[in-house]
């Protein structure tokens, strides 16, 4: 006379048991996609960080050549500025040996 009221009761334990598995395997299953989903997008993101970075390394790089012209530029101008200067103040000014002999004159 138990037999028959515990046999439904085992009956539905087991039916949860098997059910709680199953859910557990739908989430793990889930879990695994979202995980090759967010791994996908990480990658998909290093690759676009990777590429801009190369791009701001080639517009640095272009900018430093730029500005090493135009530095080499300024100093060659400035080098040719001075020697005129010099040059010119050369001309202007009587050397030390002119003006021992001015002295002397005097």
């Amino acid at each position: 006379m138990f037999w028959p009221r515990f046999a439904p009761v085992e009956v539905m334990v087991e039916l949860e048991f098997g059910s709680g598995f199953e859910e557990m395997h739908e989430q793990m299953s889930g879990y695994k996609r979202m995980r090759r989903e967010h791994q996908a997008h990480l990658v998909k993101l290093e690759e676009k960080c990777k590429v801009d970075m190369e791009a701001h390394k080639t517009a640095l790089d272009k900018e430093y050549e730029t500005l090493l012209h135009n530095f080499t530029r300024d100093l060659d101008r400035l080098e040719t500025k001075h020697q005129q200067d010099v040059e010119e103040a050369g001309l202007n000014q009587p050397s030390a040996a002119e003006k021992n002999y001015t002295k002397r004159l005097r």
